[in-house]
């Protein structure tokens, strides 16, 4: 008997696809009879067997009971009845880990291994490497011969992919060409797996849509000294391009979208940052980012092109080797839906939007603010912004966040400082009032957590969330009635989703269902 939780499960995964389609509108199948696109390349690439999601699902919901190990009988059998029988992977030649990941197709194993020259199998179909399709990659389908590439060392990848969160396509984590911490799938020429471009997404080095950058400035430091390179300071920067180029950037771009900026090093392999986007400007071709401290302990690959724009002077011409991507993702749920599409859903109960964001996180808040504001309480009837600083000097966007909160009356705000200079009372008089008021919130939420503690403790935005809510500061705010959406860094996206567990799911009698209806109220952008 296969549990209930299992078709949960299906109906999670299944999510994925619409979430992959929902990002790649163009990934069409075109040519039919009126010359019109009828299938998507994700439902092309599920007949043809070159999507594992299906087949994983099969077997993780018990319709296959008698999974065979891939091998040639693949190739030689199920290839020509269906390309898309499900098998598990022969461990000595491809590790993995959990039944999930271990499943494959047997189109995907002929393809992947059976055809690489390199395994020394039978290449009479393929005499070179194989060749990734951009929604193969953007699914994390592909796995690569371990004799050209391996799961990616730990200090390649930001701690928010690494594989406890993100362990496809193995069940190991994400892999990288060996002794390197670059994509072991690529489009370039020398490339032992080669990407089909174009292709923007995460990791891709397709340079189709790459738009060169005109300038870098710098518009803001907070905290640290008036060095952006300073270890400690955040910084607003704003990137402007060519006014005919904006449009391709912000085409697809919704709340928490990301843009990557990339380069090319020595040898032409690409290096990639991505940032959130804070504001835009189509008049002035601008997009305003935030920039935090890079972590020093990643291998300098994967901080290459944030040390570079944060080193950077103000630069009013352009930049060499400097380029960036349309915005892309967004914020999405654990049924892989995006924010807005759930709040304009007609038969929903979502009434409050709750922002949690510390540092550099801030983008994605204002970027939430600036799509749903506008459209008034016929949309959404409250928005509050949790908002966390080590002290008040270090908000950015003091501004914006002002016009905002005197413009739309749904809109509050509670700034948390983890490091506060000063007390209850409002701080230095040039600081807008609405700026303040949210200030001495932050600080009364901070004070009666720390009253009530037994132990010392550090008081950081998620808890004074959680204060507010049990003390009845949050009125009508339930995992009914409101999303909750988090941008930081890992320990806030974690922290967050733990605290909303244990506000709503403590005492429930089904645990599994209020922990999956959490996952369908909290939302993130990585």
């Amino acid at each position: 008997m296969v549990h209930r939780g299992f078709f949960v499960v299906l109906g999670l995964l299944l999510q994925v696809l619409v979430f992959i389609s929902s990002s790649a509108a163009t990934d069409e199948t075109c040519g039919n009879s009126e010359g019109e696109c009828s299938v998507s390349k994700d439902e092309l690439e599920s007949l043809q067997g070159l999507n594992a999601l299906p087949a994983r699902i099969a077997v993780i919901s018990g319709q296959v009971p008698d999974l065979k190990m891939c091998g040639m009988w693949c190739r030689e059998d199920a290839i020509k009845d269906d390309p898309s029988t499900p098998c598990r992977m022969d461990a000595g030649i491809m590790p993995c880990e959990g039944d999930f990941y271990c499943t494959t197709t047997c189109k995907l194993w002929d393809h992947l291994i059976l055809s690489d020259p390199r395994n020394g199998f039978d290449t009479t179909t393929q005499t070179s490497g194989p060749v990734f399709s951009c929604p193969m990659f953007k699914r994390f389908d592909g796995f690569v011969t371990l004799k050209t590439a391996e799961v990616c060392d730990t200090s390649c990848l930001l701690p928010e992919i690494r594989p406890n969160r993100y362990p496809a396509p193995t069940g190991l984590g994400l892999m990288c060409d060996k002794g390197t911490c670059f994509p072991a799938i690529s489009s370039r020429e020398a490339s032992h797996v080669k990407l089909e471009c174009p292709c923007n997404w995460f990791g891709s080095d397709c340079d189709n849509d790459w738009i060169p950058i005109q300038s870098v400035q710098h518009t803001g430091i907070y905290g640290g000294t008036t060095s952006t390179a300073d270890s400690s300071a955040l910084t607003a920067t704003t990137i402007t391009v060519s006014k005919d180029d904006w449009p391709a950037i912000m085409a697809q771009h919704q709340p928490g979208g990301v843009i990557r900026i990339v380069q090319r090093d020595d040898n032409g392999r690409v290096q990639e940052q991505p940032y959130a986007v804070a504001a835009a400007s189509a008049d002035k071709g601008t997009i305003e980012i935030l920039t935090a401290p890079p972590d020093t302990t990643l291998d300098p690959v994967p901080r290459a092109v944030a040390e570079r724009i944060r080193a950077m002077r103000t630069l009013n011409n352009p930049p060499d080797n400097l380029y960036i991507n349309p915005s892309i993702a967004g914020f999405f749920n654990s049924q892989w839906q995006f924010l807005m599409s759930v709040l304009q859903q007609q038969q929903n109960n979502i009434e409050h939007v709750i922002l949690i964001s510390t540092g550099a996180g801030l983008s994605g808040s204002l970027s939430v603010l600036e799509h749903i504001l506008p459209a008034g309480e016929s949309l959404i009837r409250s928005v509050h912004l949790y908002h966390g600083v080590r002290t008040l000097a270090e908000l950015p966007h003091q501004r914006i966040l002002h016009k905002l909160a005197t413009q739309h009356s749904q809109f509050e705000m509670t700034l948390v400082e983890s490091k506060p200079t000063t007390g209850v009372q409002a701080h230095v008089d040039n600081t807008p009032l609405e700026i303040q008021q949210a200030v001495v919130r932050g600080s009364r939420g901070r004070f009666r957590l720390l009253e009530n503690a037994t132990l010392p403790q550090k008081v950081y935005v998620q808890h004074v969330l959680e204060s507010d809510w049990t003390n009845g500061n949050l009125p009508g705010v339930s995992l009914e009635t409101a999303v909750f959406v988090t941008c930081g860094r890992l320990a806030l996206l974690e922290d967050s989703k733990n605290m909303l567990q244990g506000i709503f799911c403590t005492g429930e009698a089904d645990n599994y269902d209020c922990h999956t209806k959490v996952g369908q109220h909290f939302f993130t952008n990585i």
